[in-house]
């Protein structure tokens, strides 16, 4: 323990502020052995397919092969995390004059695979949504398609929804198509690849306008005050050793810029729909003055010059791969409560605070999630909706027959993702650190709650975020001294209990 504990991050005797960890440091701990079959078994997950399913995906065959317009001239890569398989979107962007770009975003089409009424149909209104773990996936759709047939594989000729939507000089969309096509994805890339490449001048060419493109829709009228949460992840990954190690992902500006794209066909979508009255919107409400003030009140207190603007605009400039950016993110999420999926056939249309604004006077626009089929169900419905309105069709009966289905399966598989997430990460935390109980970490005090005297800390090494609990004034950094959110301290570890995926610091 005492060879190791520096490389931790453990606190040294009388080091009680210790230094802040160069940006580019590498936040890791190992953990050997890390069974989530308990978890599995928790909350009911089902790996496998039923035989039935499994025989659909192996025999389906693209069943709008004939109506396809062939566009595999078009330059497209994709931009996904290492190993991903299910490759939903493949991007191409180019320039129209000075001024001007077009954007080409190719998304998977598995509705071409799955025909209504038949086992995978029914097999996917039950999943709702893939689910993630650290070893492992819970697929929506069995590999046979997710990761082979329906899959934006490079080099690989592959039926796709094409999107070309065009840009005005001020990152508005002026006008877009969507189309069934056939796509050939020209090179697949990791976000570290496509930062790497875009720092040394490098990107493919098919992104090289990608970087301007995500700077110009950050700073156009709809999205300019949106409430953007573009916070490092905190994650458990799986070597190809087999360990398994905690993580703190930087939040790089190619990712930013790709989610850009991603949220453009969602704003063209969801407006469309909200324009017909008809189809699914994702959506959440601006948030109330109260929240905003109070945001404002912890940025000051974090020691952020806040200054006559919108918490969106202010949130854009800041690095959240600092301890106090970070911190300050996480408070943001208290702006950004109560989304949901909105039936248009029922509701008047409702915008997303976190994606558009429409308080200044541009044209109203909303957002609908279209961009990841092979993982979300309602991405493949609201796809077709939106493919019907703009070619003035019906929509098809079994769209319109299982929405209800369809909203109530994403709100469940919602909830199940984020506490399956959750579970697996407070166990792996838990593991890491269960031999250290007792030693002092160097940890940023995020949020703290007098009233309970507990506090929510950030420790650097290994990247845990954890709840700590003091008793009163004494027990911080001086005598009569109180905690202050976005400064660190040293904490000790009180309890680390894997069984009960349960870490706890104290001060």
């Amino acid at each position: 323990v005492d060879s190791i504990a520096p490389h931790l991050g453990v606190c040294q005797a009388g080091v009680p502020s210790p230094p802040k960890l160069a940006q580019s440091e590498t936040m890791k701990l190992y953990a050997a052995h890390l069974d989530f079959t308990a978890i599995i078994d928790e909350f009911r997950l089902d790996p496998a397919f039923p035989p039935d399913v499994l025989a659909d995906a192996a025999t389906a065959t693209d069943q709008h092969a004939a109506g396809r317009v062939d566009v595999t001239h078009i330059p497209l890569v994709t931009i996904d995390p290492p190993g991903s398989m299910d490759l939903d979107q493949a991007v191409g962007i180019a320039m129209l004059d000075d001024e001007r770009y077009r954007v080409h975003y190719a998304i998977a089409d598995p509705t071409a695979f799955i025909t209504p009424g038949g086992a995978l149909h029914a097999e996917s209104l039950r999943r709702g949504q893939s689910i993630y773990l650290p070893d492992q996936t819970i697929r929506l759709h069995p590999p046979a398609l997710s990761e082979n047939k329906a899959s934006l594989l490079p080099n690989a000729i592959r039926p796709a929804i094409l999107w070309t939507i065009d840009l005005d000089p001020a990152g508005a969309w002026t006008d877009y198509t969507i189309t069934r096509a056939t796509v050939r994805s020209r090179a697949r890339f990791t976000y570290e690849e496509t930062q790497a490449a875009y720092d040394a001048g490098t990107l493919h060419p098919a992104i090289a306008h990608l970087p301007a493109v995500g700077k110009l829709l950050q700073t156009s009228a709809a999205r300019r005050d949106a409430i953007t949460l573009n916070f490092p992840s905190q994650e458990v990954q799986q070597t190809l050793d087999g360990l398994f190690e905690l993580i703190i992902e930087p939040r790089l500006p190619m990712m930013d810029y790709n989610s850009e794209i991603s949220l453009l066909a969602g704003r063209c979508a969801g407006t469309t729909m909200a324009n017909a009255g008809i189809g699914i919107l994702r959506t959440l409400a601006e948030p109330e003055p109260t929240a905003v003030s109070r945001f404002w009140a912890e940025a000051e207190h974090l020691g952020f010059t806040t200054h006559p603007t919108s918490p969106g605009e202010f949130l854009r400039t800041l690095d959240a791969n600092t301890s106090r950016g970070m911190a300050i993110m996480r408070e943001a999420q208290k702006l950004l409560r109560g989304s949901e999926y909105l039936d248009l056939g029922a509701n008047p249309p409702r915008s997303h605070a976190g994606v558009v604004t429409n308080n200044d006077g541009v044209r109203p626009e909303y957002y609908a999630q279209v961009t990841a089929p092979l993982r979300r169900l309602a991405d493949r419905y609201a796809t077709e909706m939106v493919l019907s309105l703009v070619a003035e069709t019906p929509i098809p009966d079994w769209v319109t027959r299982d929405l209800e289905q369809v909203l109530a399966a994403m709100t469940a598989s919602g909830r199940l993702a984020a506490a399956v997430d959750h579970a697996c990460l407070d166990y792996c935390e838990a593991e890491v650190l269960k031999t250290f109980v007792g030693h002092q970490f160097p940890a940023t005090v995020v949020e703290v709650n007098p009233r309970q005297k507990t506090a929510r800390v950030f420790v650097d090494k290994p990247p845990v975020l954890a709840d700590c609990d003091y008793g009163g004034a004494s027990d911080c950094a001086e005598p009569g001294a109180e905690l202050v959110e976005g400064e660190r301290y040293c904490v000790t570890l009180s309890e680390a209990d894997p069984t009960r995926r349960v870490v706890r610091f104290r001060f």
